[in-house]
């Protein structure tokens, strides 16, 4: 089970908040994770996974099944995607994320960053409906192997700590106050 090291009190509560969210029935919930490696040059090199029967790279994610935590999800869908178990993580990221079979309903997609501290190979076959193999690469390796970078929706997991600088607590909560806007949701949930 994954380990919350959230010390910041402001980062726990966040955390809360989106958890009690992913439980509301009218909230279709998705949980995502970053995992990366420092290599000797000191470059990061990320976990990305890639669909063939979509020709996209992602990271590992997906819904938040019935009575399953954020965690556990994330979880879950490391081991179901990379056939890895990450120990630790750090919330990174907030959004709406809309479905394209239901795009109707709020979506809210959740993301977590980790690092990965067991040996892997730079690329590995997945037995997955969803995944086909997994692979460490470098930011400038996954922009190159990724067609339309910006167009494909299976990269906006990676778009998140790839483009964007890692986001304060009170960003976070601005992204989630943001959030209840779009859906229309009572902030008295992180009540």
């Amino acid at each position: 089970m994954l380990k919350n090291p959230e010390s910041d009190p402001s980062m726990r509560r966040l955390h809360e908040a989106c958890q009690r969210i992913s439980e509301l029935p009218h909230i279709k919930s998705s949980a995502g994770v970053l995992l990366t490696r420092e290599v000797e040059s000191g470059e990061k090199e990320y976990l990305v996974v890639y669909n063939e029967d979509k020709n996209s790279f992602g990271n590992p994610a997906g819904h938040v099944h019935a009575g399953e935590t954020l965690l556990e999800a994330v979880e879950r869908e490391v081991q179901e995607e990379a056939n890895i178990t990450p120990e630790q993580y750090r919330l990174t990221g907030i959004s709406q994320a809309m479905l394209i079979s239901d795009p109707e309903t709020p979506s809210l997609l959740v993301v977590y960053s980790g690092e990965i501290t067991e040996a892997l190979p730079h690329k590995q076959e997945i037995d997955d409906e969803d995944v086909t193999f997994a692979y460490l690469m470098t930011p400038d390796e996954i922009r190159k192997k990724t067609r339309n970078y910006e167009e494909n929706e299976g990269s906006t997991v990676l778009r998140v700590e790839i483009d964007m600088p890692s986001r304060s607590p009170e960003e976070l909560l601005g992204d989630l106050m943001k959030y209840f806007d779009e859906c229309g949701i009572d902030d008295s949930v992180l009540s």
